[in-house]
């Protein structure tokens, strides 16, 4: 008489692997989040900081705070689809733009909140202040 299938202690010996491998994959995994969450922001900000400077290129002037996203929306050819949503954002709000009209030509600031989902940077006289855990794509010369 032949025995089939699996005893009690082998089918435990296989779950027992199965947990431990888990539980490393699980260790090992979980910084990789953050890590492609920051990779992914980088990527969509430098995407719409071309659209804004191809637009500069095309009127010579930056565009607008209040609608910079039709702008670049509307502009023919257009420059950029959407405007994605910052996944930092507590309110799934799209990235942030910011212009400071004292200097010439201008100083943009692109950013995602970060982390804490909350704005600190600011921008001012060829200057970006305050950055903290904030993501920012600018084109200011200092940035402390």
């Amino acid at each position: 008489m032949s025995k089939q299938g699996f005893t009690i202690l082998e089918l435990l010996i296989v779950i027992g692997v199965v947990g431990i491998l888990a539980a490393v994959s699980i260790i090992n995994l979980t910084g990789v989040k953050p890590e492609a969450i920051r990779a992914k922001v980088m990527a969509d900000l430098r995407s719409i900081e071309a659209a804004v400077l191809t637009y500069e290129a095309r009127h010579y002037v930056f565009p607008p705070v209040n609608g910079f996203e039709s702008y670049l929306q509307n502009d023919t050819p257009r420059l950029l689809d959407r405007v994605p949503e910052d996944p930092w954002s507590p309110t799934n709000a799209k990235y942030q733009y910011d212009l400071d009209t004292t200097t010439t030509p201008g100083t943009y600031l692109l950013l995602s909140v970060g982390p804490d989902g909350s704005r600190t940077a600011t921008v001012g006289s060829d200057v970006v202040n305050n950055v903290g855990d904030d993501v920012v794509v600018t084109n200011a010369r200092q940035i402390q």
